[in-house]
């Protein structure tokens, strides 16, 4: 007897939608982030290290959250064509056994 298993498409579906309302709120956040900068005086001229040093560390924060929209977006498309293909499977495979009747 072989084993088998049950795709629920409607659960995927979701799933996909809350990555992306998450990947819509780290853009979000990221474009909020592009718009600050630190400049070289912020914290007068003995600060002027620290500001350099916040400015990178600015930048690499901006990156990771880039790296994250990404990844939430391709994962919500892989999901979403997984969906699209489970469903075409079933709707052929369902015709062929209907035309077994």
């Amino acid at each position: 007897m072989s084993e088998s298993y049950e795709v629920v498409t409607d659960a995927l579906t979701k799933h996909a939608s809350k990555l992306s309302g998450l990947a819509g709120e780290l853009r979000a956040a990221l474009d909020t982030a592009s718009q600050v900068t630190i400049t070289g005086d912020a914290y007068g001229e003995t600060g002027q290290e620290i500001a350099s040093t916040l400015d990178g560390l600015g930048g690499a924060g901006q990156e990771t959250l880039r790296a994250a929209v990404d990844a939430l977006e391709s994962a919500t498309a892989g999901l979403r064509e997984s969906v699209g293909t489970y469903d075409s499977r079933e709707a052929t495979e369902a015709a062929r056994l209907g035309g077994l009747a």
